[in-house]
C-alpha cells in the first residue's frame, strides 16, 4: 500500500491526514501529494507530506512511530529508555535560542 501522509511537526506534532494508495496507484498517490504540497506552501503553514510504502497501516505506525505519537510521548518514551540528555524533546521557541 502506498500511504501519503500530511504531518504538523509544530503544535506537539500530530498527524493532520493519511491517504492510501493501492498498489499501481502512483501516478494518483504522486498527484495527490503535489496538490497537498501546493496547498501547504500556499497557505504558508510548516507541513510534513511524506509518502511512504508499507504493507498495512499497523506496519506504517510501527516502522514509522513519530508520525503517530506527539512529541510529549516520544519524550516520555525516550525518558523510560535512559537515551539522550536532559533536553531531549525539549522545545525551545525561536526567541530564546542563542
Amino acid at each position: 500500500m502506498i500511504f501519503i501522509l500530511h504531518y504538523d511537526p509544530l503544535n506537539g506534532g500530530r498527524l493532520i491526514n493519511i491517504l492510501q494508495f493501492k498498489p499501481g496507484e502512483e501516478d494518483v498517490a504522486a498527484h495527490a501529494r503535489l496538490q497537498m504540497e501546493v496547498e501547504a506552501l500556499e497557505s504558508g503553514l510548516r507541513r510534513e507530506i511524506v509518502t511512504l510504502e508499507a504493507e498495512s497501516l499497523q506496519e506504517l505506525s510501527k516502522t514509522h512511530s513519530r508520525y503517530f505519537r506527539s512529541i510529549s510521548e516520544m519524550t516520555a518514551l525516550a525518558g523510560e529508555s535512559g537515551s539522550g540528555g536532559p533536553d531531549v524533546g525539549r522545545h525551545v521557541p525561536p526567541q530564546g535560542r542563542k
